[in-house]
């Protein structure tokens, strides 16, 4: 047989029905199903695990059991019993109607209900209180306490009874209650006090008062009449009059209409109306003590309805100063000047007078000098340059500026105590003084007379000078474009280098030096363009001992013309540029082709130090071409133009000029822009011996245009 059903339990019961459901039997053939027991009696069948009992009675006590079948009709043991019990059926029944509703210990505000209690076929689990269709409350006893009621007013209340199941009873018997009337007035208003009055209006608040029944709202009163009413604690007045004494109180009441005693009186006065009413204008506007940097000014007072505050003084259109008086003293004026015053009354609320009429002055000529500044001092003096300062000068109106003086000339000018003269030659004494100056014009007496001499000055070195009529002078054949020739467009003697087109053989190169000694280096050098197409360039180049550098280009048609000499000057700067050991410098052209050709000659490459580098890159056109100028008295150049030979040179400077007018000028410019050494060209040599070695300029003037060549003194 199988075994028997274990865990059997019952769910989901209601009134009529019950899920019961176990564990499954072992059969050693196989269950083939359950009967079910209430008690002895089978009252189902089933193949699962589970049945639903129904046809069950409301409120009733039930045992089931479940017994497994196999096939061969063989029974097992019953299941454990459960004990399952039907749920009640629904509540459908009312209670009964409360009676004898009463009302006890009514007041204005309240009144307490009572009533004879209710019953049901289950239970009474509570009463609703109704105020005509409303509920006002709900109770599980049988007496109600009713608050929140207006005095002097009829209600009509009513009681339902109700169970656990929702069932409510029929309505008791209405019952009438008219509350007491409201006798007691409310406590009066306390701390009236005003605020953020005007000139037409002013803010009242108060604590409020409290009564039996609750305040309503609050009458506002000036003296005794009512001006306003409010239902909270502050009230805002408008209407009233400027500068006018007010009294006011606060009277609360209720709903019944009783009020309360009056607050505390508050007193309000209204602010006075804005002055808008402006001052008469000042008269009588005069001058006197005028000097040459000020005057007194003074006038008839003002007048106003108020009272007059101040008065701003003018000239012109600006204010220069206030005074409460009706005078002022005018000062900082400039000697010589006219001027134009006038002045304007002001009152305490900002209203401006229309100005007094304008009053001319013309203040006394400054006739008097500066002191003469003293303890006139330099330092810093270096071979070109030195810093001068003095004691400041001082002047009855004002120091204005300084002028500075080497020897009998001008040579700057500064408002401050100090002046940094430049350009001065090396080694060579100077004797400077300052003459002070005001706005006027005048001027003080000299300064002491200070003497400086100023340190030695640097050196220039010649690294190398080709001319090409021997040889390539130590320059190096860049190969094919690049060929020494013996042309009409060499400018010194009969041979030039011609470099073309802008291949890798478009190149001349010179090195290598060791420039590490000096502050900049100086590459001169004359060039003659052919065919050269617009835009076609060529190229200066210096080698810092890492790769090349482009110093300077020329372009055709910006930098020259083809057909004409040029002398070009490149300065190379050594705080720009590293100087090596193994500096190099070469010629690259850059155009398109073999027809377009350059000619380089007479290069001079010279290193400069102890003097700060100047930069002196410049291009001059010289003319057309001719074959060499030395020995050959007849070649053709260019009109007012000069050369200069021997270069380098040692004693006498031999100047060439060409179409040279009767008067001629010469200036010697030393590299720091100092003027060396002047004259009349009355012959055609110089003598140089006595200058220092370096780089100078020859300058030539014929009255109408001046001509510049370098040269190098050693």
């Amino acid at each position: 047989a199988p075994t028997a059903p274990t865990n059997l339990a019952a769910s989901n019961t209601t009134t009529t029905t019950t899920d019961l459901s176990w564990t499954a039997s072992t059969d050693n053939v196989g269950v083939t199903g359950y009967d079910v027991f209430e008690g002895v009696s089978v009252i189902g069948s089933t193949a699962s695990t589970s049945f639903n009992v129904t046809g069950l009675t409301p409120s009733t006590n039930y045992s089931f059991t479940i017994v497994a079948k196999d096939a061969a009709g063989n029974e097992s043991p019953p299941s454990n019993a459960v004990a399952v019990t039907t749920e009640a059926p629904p509540d459908t029944e009312a209670p009964t109607v409360p009676t004898n509703l009463i009302a006890n210990n009514t007041t204005t505000t309240s009144t307490d209900l009572s009533w004879t209690a209710s019953t049901d076929n289950v239970g009474v689990t509570g009463y609703d209180v109704y105020e005509g269709v409303a509920v006002i409350g709900s109770t599980a006893t049988t007496s109600f306490n009713v608050t929140g009621l207006t005095p002097s007013t009829n209600y009509s209340f009513t009681v339902v009874a109700k169970d656990a199941a929702g069932n409510e009873s029929a309505a008791s018997a209405p019952l009438g209650v008219t509350t007491l009337d409201d006798t007691s007035p409310p406590t009066a208003p306390t701390n009236l006090a005003a605020s953020n009055t005007t000139t037409t209006t002013t803010d009242l608040s108060w604590t409020a008062s409290t009564d039996d029944i609750g305040v309503t709202e609050y009458d506002i009163y000036e003296g005794a009449a009512v001006i306003g009413t409010t239902s909270g604690t502050s009230f805002n007045v408008t209407g009233l009059s400027p500068e006018t004494n007010y009294s006011f109180t606060v009277v609360a009441k209720d709903a019944a209409g009783n009020e309360s005693p009056p607050s505390n009186a508050v007193a309000v006065t209204t602010d006075t109306p804005p002055d808008t009413e402006p001052p008469t204008a000042p008269t009588n506007l005069s001058a006197s003590n005028t000097t040459m940097t000020s005057t007194d000014l003074s006038w008839t007072a003002s007048t106003d309805n108020v009272g007059v505050t101040g008065y701003d003084v003018y000239e012109g259109v600006a204010v220069i100063g206030s005074t409460a008086t009706t005078s002022f003293d005018v000062t900082g004026l400039a000697p010589a000047t006219n001027y134009s015053f006038t002045v304007v009354a002001k009152d305490a609320a900002g209203n401006e007078s229309a100005a007094s009429a304008p009053l001319g002055v013309t203040t006394l000529d400054d006739t008097d000098s500066p002191t003469a500044p003293t303890n006139l001092v330099a330092s810093n003096t270096t071979s070109t340059t030195t810093d001068l300062s003095w004691t400041a000068s001082t002047d009855n109106v004002g120091v204005t500026g300084y002028d500075v003086y080497e020897g009998v000339g001008v040579i700057g000018t500064t408002s401050g105590t100090g002046f940094n003269v430049t350009g001065l030659i090396p080694s060579t004494n100077y004797s400077f003084s300052v003459v002070a100056k005001d706005a006027a014009g005048n001027e003080s007496g000299a300064s002491n007379i200070l003497n400086v001499t100023t340190l030695g000055g640097g050196s220039s070195t010649v690294l190398h000078q080709g001319f090409f009529e021997t040889g390539w002078d130590g320059w190096i054949d860049g190969g094919s474009d690049c060929r020494r020739l013996s042309t009409s467009r060499s400018f010194e003697g009969s041979y030039s280098i011609r470099l073309r087109d802008n291949t890798n053989s478009s190149v001349m190169t010179l090195g290598t030096f060791d420039v590490t000694s000096y502050n900049s280096i100086d590459i001169e050098f004359y060039f003659y363009p052919n065919s050269m197409e617009n835009g076609e360039d060529f190229w200066v180049q210096f080698h810092d001992g890492s790769s090349w550098n482009t110093v300077a280009s020329y372009a055709s048609g910006t930098d020259f013309e083809n057909d004409s000499f040029y002398t070009a000057t490149v300065t190379i700067d050594g705080g720009v540029y590293n100087f090596p050991t193994n500096a190099q410098f070469r010629f690259r052209c850059d155009a398109s082709g073999n027809q377009d050709r350059i000619y380089i000659d007479q290069i001079t490459i010279t290193g400069n130090s102890g003097f700060a580098p100047i930069s002196t890159n410049t291009i001059t056109n010289l003319g057309g071409a001719f074959e060499g100028f030395l020995g050959d008295e007849d070649n053709i150049y260019m009109e007012r133009d000069f050369v200069l030979y021997p270069n380098p040179v040692k004693t006498i400077l031999n100047i060439k000029l060409f179409e040279a007018t009767e008067v001629m000028m010469y200036r010697i410019i030393a590299i720091t822009g100092q003027v060396v050494l002047t004259g009349h060209l009355s012959q055609d040599s110089i003598d140089v011996e006595k200058l220092q070695n370096g780089i100078y300029f020859m300058e030539v003037f014929d009255g109408e245009e001046s001509m510049v060549q370098s040269f190098i003194k050693e």
